[in-house]
């Protein structure tokens, strides 16, 4: 396993956005690994963030109080766009639970594999 400094994730998600669809209403991160990439993501497309018991239980987590005039979407039933992000993959099967339980709930309306890489 190859370990990376924070600076490190914040300089290729920076390089990446332009790879994200910029039609984003929530970030979920994948606990533990993924709340990191999730709120920067979340940060720099001025959206909701939430965790994936959030997502599945429809709430998001609460932005400060100077961001609660913003345009982020924190009712999720106006969810359209859901993007979920874990930074680690060994096997996959973290991201094929997290997938099929999303799918159980119902919220599964698009789907669309894509990787940033480094």
């Amino acid at each position: 396993m190859n370990f990376r400094s924070l600076e490190d994730l914040a300089q290729t998600l920076r390089r990446n956005l332009h790879r994200i669809p910029h039609d984003i209403d929530v970030v979920v991160g994948v606990p533990r690994s993924g709340m990191i990439p999730a709120s920067m993501l979340a940060l720099h497309r001025n959206v909701a963030l939430t965790d994936v018991d959030g997502l599945l239980e429809g709430r998001a987590l609460q932005p400060g109080i100077r961001r609660r005039k913003d345009r982020i979407r924190r009712e999720p039933e106006t969810w359209q766009n859901v993007l979920v992000i874990d930074d680690s993959v060994g096997t996959g099967g973290t991201l094929a639970e997290v997938r099929a339980r999303i799918a159980a709930a119902g919220r599964d309306r698009r789907r669309t594999d894509r990787g940033m890489g480094a």
